[in-house]
């Protein structure tokens, strides 16, 4: 009698360990397919689509990595040929946006005196900046090293400090 009481308690804990090894193992694909679901829709977002890539003429600078908080949604990105002119959108987590324009540096664009146009931003790594205050909000202008590409960062919500934090994370974009 006791043997029998033992074989079953032995087969009632085989069970549970059969039933508790499913569940981890489920638990384990769950876990790993969101993962894998997040990687990929978080790349798709922070590339810029081929289709833009092809279409421009000009070095493309992407804030690379994002300062704290600001996210950016390249499906959104968008590219107007006839003007040359690229658009993207930053958001942070408090709703803050920042839009980002790149253009070829137009003829005649003082490049070489863009100091002398706004409060200089410090470590910019790919050229030089400024911040300008407008009616509207506030202006970085980046003009790359080789002044083939003027960038606007404009936001009427971002802090100068997270616009500053912006422009000293311009990379070229590869």
């Amino acid at each position: 009698m006791e043997r029998e009481q033992n074989e079953g308690l032995g087969q009632a804990h085989a069970r549970r360990g059969v039933l508790l090894g499913i569940i981890v193992a489920g638990g384990a694909v769950v876990v790993i397919g969101g993962a894998l679901w997040f990687m990929a829709a978080h790349s798709r977002a922070s590339q810029l689509p081929g289709r833009i890539r092809e279409s421009v003429s000009f070095p493309i600078y992407l804030p690379h990595p994002l300062p704290d908080g600001f996210q950016a949604d390249m499906t959104h990105a968008s590219y107007d040929q006839g003007a040359g002119l690229l658009h993207l959108l930053l958001t942070d987590h408090f709703g803050r946006t920042v839009s980002v324009n790149e253009q070829p540096v137009p003829n005649g664009f003082p490049a070489d005196d863009l100091a002398a146009q706004g409060s200089p931003i410090d470590a910019v790594a790919i050229g030089q900046g400024i911040l300008s205050t407008i009616p509207s909000g506030t202006v970085a202008t980046i003009v790359s090293q080789d002044k083939r590409t003027l960038i606007l960062l404009n936001t009427s919500s971002a802090t100068k400090d997270e616009l500053s934090d912006l422009a000293q994370s311009l990379r070229l974009s590869q």
